[in-house]
């Protein structure tokens, strides 16, 4: 029954997932995944309660488990925020987890049921992929100039380095002079034709090309705590709609569900004594550029929680799986 409730949670978030879904239907769709999950887990605890008033002991398939699962780079520019957002996801999934890293990968060991396991794994790699795909767009050979320059300067990347890479990509700038093609000379011997390029791909969508000062670890870190800020609070938000459905719960499943919340904390306990465990501070990326900081809010929004099928492209970094 876990491995049929995550395949439909999958495919909701699926469909959620596709580039063309309209952002009211994205959001329809994560409450919808997470409703589920949450019914489905008090279905199972008063199922549960129900049999253990019966004297028929609990499935095995309910026993706490554990799992340790590869995640982001130990180097990764991103890596304390990347672990502020599992961390809520964690909390909404109903897991606990401990990060380790080494000089040579860094994972996370979960503790938790198996469906609900899963189900941080299907929230944390839908979320990653968010989150990457505006920071590490790939090169779109069917798009005009502009909104390849667009894409990478949004991502906080020089003209320069975009320069570069649509030569890297075989597609250089190029401009008719005299009636003759020819390479756009790398910024700043181009002239401004680049920054031209960029205003023509914002006057395409309506918008007005925004003012360029920031510095490229300066907008990153800004984008990732805009992205962080609104998906806390979004998870914030939906933590009160699971605490009702709890309330609300019926035949015994309340008391269960505490029984699993308490199994897991021992499980943890058991794994990672206290003792052994020291919890920094989470530390704060800084940055101030307020257009980067709106867009990571942006993509945090639009952010569908996933399992990483579905439309969202993002940098060619590996995800949990």
């Amino acid at each position: 029954m876990s491995d049929k409730i995550l395949d439909r949670i999958q495919k909701i978030l699926d469909r959620a997932n596709h580039p063309g879904t309209p952002q009211g239907e994205r959001d329809s769709a994560l409450a919808m995944a997470d409703n589920l999950m949450k019914v489905h887990q008090i279905e199972e605890a008063a199922l549960r309660a129900r049999n253990v008033a019966r004297g028929i002991g609990e499935a095995k398939r309910h026993e706490v488990t554990d799992e340790e699962i590869e995640w982001v780079d130990s180097f990764d520019e991103f890596l304390p925020t990347h672990r502020n957002v599992a961390a809520l996801l964690a909390n909404l999934a109903g897991v606990e987890i401990v990060f380790k890293s080494s000089y040579f990968k860094s994972t996370i060991h979960v503790v938790g049921y198996p469906d609900a396991i899963g189900y941080f794994k299907m929230l944390w790699t839908g979320t990653y992929l968010v989150f990457s795909a505006q920071l590490f767009p790939k090169w779109n050979r069917n798009a005009s100039a502009g909104e390849n320059i667009r894409a990478f300067v949004e991502a906080g990347y020089k003209w320069d380095y975009v320069w570069h890479q649509a030569r890297k990509e075989n597609q250089p700038f190029t401009r008719t002079s005299k009636g003759e093609t020819v390479e756009v000379a790398c910024p700043p011997a181009d002239n401004g034709w680049m920054k031209r390029q960029l205003a023509k791909a914002y006057a395409a969508t309506g918008e007005e090309k925004p003012k360029l000062t920031h510095g490229v670890k300066n907008y990153r870190n800004s984008y990732a705590e805009g992205f962080y800020t609104s998906l806390r609070d979004r998870v914030m938000e939906m933590m009160v709609q699971r605490r009702r459905l709890e309330a609300q719960a019926e035949g015994g499943a309340q008391m269960v569900l505490a029984r699993d919340v308490d199994a897991v904390q021992k499980r943890f306990n058991e794994l990672f004594p206290p003792s052994t465990l020291s919890y920094g501070k989470a530390e704060r990326q800084g940055g101030n550029h307020a257009g980067a900081a709106a867009r990571g809010r942006t993509a945090a929004a639009t952010a569908d929680l996933t399992g990483g099928r579905g439309g969202v492209t993002g940098g060619a970094r590996r995800s949990i799986g």
